[in-house]
């Protein structure tokens, strides 16, 4: 298809044309992140916007390293379910007027650094680098249940709000080859990575984490991380940590980010060490952090496997 099959294009929708082929972001405004109503100096359709994205507009070639724009108001819906996209998106600093639709998707990296949406749709993705959500502000759910990412998923800085499903970040099954860095974001409603398997690290320092609807903040049922769970500097936590059958190559924590008794969960919960300054490994910490443990909440009998793995990997840290 032709330019021309997308009729008079805004002002916005003309400076991507122009700068696609370029290389470079395409800054559509340098100025704060446009709202929905915002007007045709910033607004660029999603119809337009996937054509360039998967290379179909004949006079309108995009350079290699993909579609990269910034501070723009993506009206209608981002439709790229089942696509494949032999380059990086980046959709930076924008605001979209519906949740972009990325399942079944396959692309090199999925950029939306600092955008606001309503959700996004991104169950079954296949990343050959990473997600980056640094400093999103997603007012609905993030679904990436079965993605694969051969980098990372970055949710630094984000805000995930999710009051009404109660899920804020959904992540089942995801595997990827980096690490899940949710270090600075702000939540409401779970995030679940029940059964995710990591190359890398689960970070959530200086996280803000508040559970919604089923009381819980994080579930990482069954989780596998090579590396490293980082849960310190935690600002707030209301809701429960859920840890059964989870399994962490170290655990670096701080007793000030420990949830209240009743809200830990850790019951087969298996790691290879207590790591970190200041992470406590005298005996009446680590009694305390387990007591905060209370199977009655969930209809269980007293767990001992948590405090027996304790035990030892205390006693073979000496």
């Amino acid at each position: 298809m032709k330019l021309e099959a997308f009729g008079d294009l805004t002002p916005a929708e003309r400076e991507l044309c122009a700068g696609v082929g370029t290389g470079e972001i395409v800054m559509i405004d340098d100025g704060p992140r446009p709202g929905p109503e915002a007007g045709p100096d910033r607004q660029i359709g999603a119809d337009l916007l996937r054509a360039l994205i998967l290379d179909r507009v004949e006079d309108c070639p995009v350079h290699d390293k993909g579609v990269r724009v910034a501070g723009a108001r993506i009206t209608g819906r981002l439709d790229l379910q089942g696509c494949r996209i032999a380059r990086d998106v980046l959709l930076a600093h924008c605001h979209f007027d519906a949740a972009p639709v990325l399942r079944s998707a396959r692309l090199d990296s999925l950029f939306l650094n600092d955008s606001a949406l309503p959700g996004l749709r991104a169950d079954r993705l296949q990343a050959d680098g990473g997600v980056v959500l640094d400093g999103v502000r997603a007012d609905g759910d993030v679904e990436l249940r079965g993605a694969r990412l051969g980098g990372s998923l970055v949710c630094s800085g984000a805000q995930l709000r999710a009051e009404e499903s109660g899920v804020a970040l959904a992540a089942d099954r995801m595997q990827a080859e980096g690490n899940v860095f949710l270090d600075g974001a702000d939540t409401v409603g779970e995030v679940r990575l029940a059964g995710a398997r990591l190359g890398g690290d689960l970070s959530c320092e200086g996280a803000r984490l508040r559970a919604a609807k089923n009381g819980w903040v994080l579930s990482a049922n069954r989780l596998s991380a090579k590396g490293a769970l980082f849960w310190r500097d935690v600002e707030e936590i209301e809701g429960a940590l859920v840890l059964i059958e989870a399994e962490v190559g170290a655990v670096c924590d701080d007793r000030a980010s420990w949830p209240k008794r009743g809200d830990l969960m850790l019951d087969r919960f298996r790691y290879g060490a207590i790591v970190g300054t200041g992470a406590p490994l005298d005996a009446d910490a680590r009694i305390d952090w387990l007591d905060r443990q209370d199977p009655a909440c969930v209809g269980q009998d007293f767990w001992p496997q948590p405090w027996e793995q304790c035990a030892k990997v205390l006693r073979e840290m000496g």
